[in-house]
């Protein structure tokens, strides 16, 4: 429907070699573009996809053994998750746990929690 408007869509993925050849028979501009390699990875909303071993990964570096550990700094860095499908949530709702333990316990911004 969107290609007899005009619009041509790119930057196929899947793990199925079938549709990936389907799609290089109906249009040769994406030939080169639709290999399915074990590790090649596409990149959405926070979340990689792996297709040829179809599986989802998400990276997150976590906070520094040499950063001193405030309030401040645990919440900045739970702030900074990005989970839009909720894949996730159990260690997002954990964290916020952690800093809700934080409020009651009347910890200061920038005093450091064990």
């Amino acid at each position: 429907m969107l290609s007899k408007r005009g619009f041509k869509l790119r930057k196929w993925a899947s793990n199925r070699v079938e549709v990936i050849s389907h799609l290089l028979t109906e249009d040769k501009e994406l030939k080169g573009s639709l290999e399915l390699q074990e590790t090649a990875s596409v990149k959405t909303l926070g979340i990689r996809w792996y297709p040829a071993e179809d599986y989802f990964t998400f990276n997150f570096q976590g906070l520094s053994d040499t950063q001193d550990k405030t309030k401040r700094i645990m919440l900045s860095e739970i702030a900074s998750l990005y989970d839009p499908v909720g894949w996730i949530s159990p260690i997002i709702i954990t964290a916020k746990i952690i800093i809700q333990t934080l409020w009651i316990g009347g910890y200061s911004w920038d005093s450091k929690v064990s």
